[in-house]
Formats: C-alpha cells, sequence, structure tokens
C-alpha cells in the first residue's frame, strides 16, 4: 500500500468524503480533480476520454462486448495475459491466440500473414512471469493493421512506462498494481476510434447495456460513471496522483531503474537464484521475476520473518519462483536490504 494511504483514510474521514452522494455535486469534484491529474501523471493525449470500473478482467469483458463484431487477436506472454483470450472465448469470439516463448513475446512476423481483426490485444507488463512487451513491437503491429484497434492491458505497467498514445487505441489497468490502492478500482482509457466503433456495433443506445463503452462515455461527460462509483478510492487515487506529480516522472523512472538495476545485478551474478527471463529487453522493470534452485518458499520464509515481503511464483512456478514489486511505493533503501536479505540467505545455504 501507498505510504500515506493511512493518513488520506484519516483525512478523507475529516473531510467526510464516505458520506458524500455519488450523484452530488461533491463527488463530481472529486472525479473531474482525480481524471486532471490522472491525465498529467501519464501525459495522457486530449483525444483519449477516461472512465472508472471496479477491475481490470470486467474492463476485459467490456471490450469483447462493445468492440468486437468477429474476430480478435491475442498476443500472450504469459498467465496473465492469457486472461484475455480466456474471456473472448467464453463470450463466443473467434479468436487468434499468438503466443511467446516461456520469458519472450511472440514473434510479430507470425501476425503479419494473419486475418484481420477488430482487435489485437497486448499486456504491456505480464506480473505472472515479469515479461515486458517493447512498445516498439507494439507500435509495428499498430502500423501493419491500421484498421484493427490496438488494446493494451497495463496493468503492474503505469506509471513508469511512456506510452505514444496515438499508436494505442484502448489502455487500461488495475490500481492496486503500481499505485498503492487496495483492490476495487481499475482505469479504462479510450480514443475516439473506439467510441465510434461501439456507436457502429450497438447503434441503439439504450440496448448496449448499462456498463457499456456508450454509456461510460456518456457518464464521463458529466464526471460520472454508470453505476454507483467507488467514491473513496477515486478520492485516494487523487491524492496519490498528487503526489506522483509533485514526485516527477523524470524521478518515478530514474528510481524505478535504479532498484530495477540493483535486482537484475544480484540475479545475474548470482548461482543460486538467477532471473527468469534471460533477454534483456523483456526483462520487466516494475515486477522481477526469480528462478531459484531450491523450493522458492524457503527463500520466502526467510524472508517473511525479517518482514520482507515478496511474492511467490504464478500458477504453474508456485515453489520454482519468487516475484519483486518494484513501484514508486518501495523506496531504494527498501529495495537494498531485501537484496541483501537474499544474498545473505543463500550465503549461508
Amino acid at each position: 500500500m501507498h505510504y500515506s494511504l493511512a493518513h488520506y483514510l484519516k483525512q478523507a474521514i475529516k473531510e467526510e468524503v464516505l458520506h458524500v452522494s455519488h450523484r452530488s455535486k461533491s463527488f463530481e469534484k472529486i472525479y473531474q480533480q482525480t481524471v486532471e491529474k490522472l491525465r498529467a501523471t501519464l501525459n495522457l493525449s486530449k483525444d483519449y476520454h477516461v472512465f472508472f470500473s471496479f477491475s481490470a478482467n470486467e474492463i476485459m469483458e467490456r471490450i469483447m462486448l462493445d468492440l468486437v463484431s468477429e474476430q480478435s487477436c491475442h498476443l500472450v506472454t504469459g498467465k496473465y495475459s492469457e486472461r484475455f483470450h480466456q474471456v473472448a472465448s467464453f463470450l463466443g469470439k473467434k479468436v487468434k491466440v499468438i503466443k511467446g516463448n516461456k520469458d519472450e513475446v511472440p514473434n510479430v512476423k507470425q501476425m503479419l500473414l494473419a486475418d484481420n481483426f477488430d482487435i489485437i490485444t497486448a499486456t504491456l507488463n505480464d506480473f505472472s512471469v515479469g515479461v515486458s512487451y517493447p512498445m516498439q513491437d507494439i507500435y509495428e503491429l499498430a502500423s501493419a493493421f491500421p484498421e484493427s484497434l490496438v488494446v493494451l492491458n497495463a496493468t503492474s505497467a503505469f506509471p513508469y512506462h511512456a506510452i505514444d498514445y496515438s499508436k494505442i487505441d484502448c489502455i487500461f489497468f488495475d490500481l492496486h498494481y503500481g499505485w498503492g490502492l487496495p483492490p476495487g478500482l481499475a482505469v479504462w482509457m479510450v480514443n475516439d476510434r473506439c467510441i465510434e466503433k461501439a456507436k457502429e456495433l450497438k447503434p441503439n443506445f439504450k440496448l448496449s447495456g448499462v456498463n457499456s463503452l456508450q454509456n461510460h462515455y456518456f457518464k464521463s461527460k458529466q464526471n460520472q460513471i454508470p453505476i454507483s462509483p467507488n467514491t473513496i478510492l477515486i478520492y485516494l487515487l487523487d491524492k496519490i496522483l498528487e503526489d506522483f506529480l509533485n514526485m516527477g516522472q523524470d524521478i518515478i523512472r530514474r528510481d524505478t531503474n535504479y532498484k530495477a538495476a540493483v535486482f537484475y545485478n544480484l540475479l545475474d551474478n548470482h548461482d543460486l537464484i538467477k532471473p527468469f527471463v534471460n533477454t534483456q529487453q523483456y526483462r520487466s522493470k516494475t515486477i522481477i521475476t526469480a528462478k531459484t534452485s531450491m523450493p522458492s518458499n524457503e527463500l520466502f520464509v526467510a524472508l517473511a520473518k525479517k518482514k520482507l515481503i515478496v511474492g511467490t511464483g504464478y500458477g504453474e512456478f508456485k515453489f520454482k519462483h519468487l516475484r519483486f514489486a518494484n513501484y514508486p511505493l518501495h523506496s531504494k533503501e527498501q529495495v537494498e536490504m531485501l537484496a541483501d536479505a537474499i544474498e545473505e540467505f543463500y550465503n549461508n545455504q
């Protein structure tokens, strides 16, 4: 959690945010200033529209319902990025899946002779394995498929990554990765191409669904969302964004790069714990994944005794990997302390 979250919660209670009606002018003010700060933090272009939802999984479902008439293409880099095509298949869409090797992104050349797609999806930072998708590869896909909408899952990637928004049509992300908030709030950002595609597929606005893209767009003009919002989390996001803006993107990226270098320097130079992702250009800076020579839960328990909590492996890698989060809320001193503790553990084996 964000280091100032407790303070902001107390501030919210003092300001009686918990009693704010979600259809009031007070809520609309919170909504508006949060969106403005989010735009500033991400350097978001003006032709993008910003909506709030409850989770990235919910947004995936809405994207498939509102932007796909026939076929979607999904670039898979790990277990987390598989979710999108699973949602698509469940909803009865025609799906093409292109998978990368275990620690690499898919070969984009496989797509150049493919059919046309309504959307092409990629996960910028697959936190299940720590694989980061190079933005240049995604930009090349956007150029190769100008008629397709390019959709980017940026969960666990922001606020670190910089994006050329002119080459991406839709971006979404959960806010409990990287932002220091508890689960329950996600951001959905779309450009005008998405709005027009949604209108084309569902011209009858009233039948498009309560949480449809069209309804989000309509409500956002009033600084509202279609259903009862999570007001307290939007308020807390506003406060955290203020911290990020005061910190500045240059410092966020510089510190993230430094902390990632601490992790990877340790892993690259150790015999008993190594980086899972071998190719440097595919290594995530915000989720560093290590493979261990012994069951990873042994190191997990040893670190926990020192009150250093790390992530276990994801799915099939539960006892083979450890994952280290590297977000703005993690200080350089904390990362250095964690790296020293890992080295001490293995030196004693």
